[in-house]
């Protein structure tokens, strides 16, 4: 009988502990976030746009995959609709969003004639969140801004290529080369 009760003892536990866990992950308040994804690209090349032009702008359809940090497990994922507006519901905790490539295995990119990268800040860049985000009850209207880089100005790579030609410098108004009056 005492053989028993020792046997018994453990699985009485383990399952008290089970039902206790469940019964505290079923009662975690949730959280409605909601936000806008935004990008924001590099002046690359051609006429430099407008000082309102350079300003970060909607993403629709844009997806991010939702991660707890320090985690490589997908809980979640947010698609910005129409106007770049998403909303998810989430526990009190801190979060990493990332984009799709991300979440795939990690493939080193191949060094060529004009881009030379470095292998340990790639990998530190692609294990980093592309947003990170701590929720609580007064966690509110996100703004995910996604940085969208130039081909020499991407982190990690030291790119020693043609660079593409700028737009003549205008001066408005006045005499431009080659406009006729």
């Amino acid at each position: 009988m005492k053989r028993l009760a020792l046997l018994l003892f453990p699985v009485t536990i383990a399952i008290a502990c089970i039902s206790w866990t469940m019964v505290c992950k079923k009662n975690k308040k949730k959280y409605e976030i909601s936000g806008t994804i935004l990008i924001n690209h590099d002046y690359c090349s051609g006429a430099r746009p407008m000082e309102d032009e350079r300003r970060p702008y909607a993403a629709p359809g844009t997806k991010l995959y939702v991660r707890k940090s320090g985690s490589l497990q997908i809980l979640d994922s947010v698609t910005a609709d129409s106007a770049g507006k998403f909303s998810i519901k989430l526990n009190a905790g801190n979060y990493c969003f990332v984009e799709k490539e991300k979440t795939a295995p990690l493939v080193m990119p191949k060094n060529s004639q004009h881009e030379v990268w470095d292998t340990a800040c790639y990998r530190a860049e692609y294990n980093k969140c592309n947003f990170e985000l701590t929720v609580s009850k007064n966690t509110s209207d996100v703004k995910i801004t996604l940085r969208r880089y130039c081909a020499w100005t991407r982190p990690c790579c030291r790119y020693s290529g043609p660079l593409p030609p700028s737009a003549p410098p205008t001066n408005r108004g006045g005499f431009q080369p080659g406009h006729q009056e």
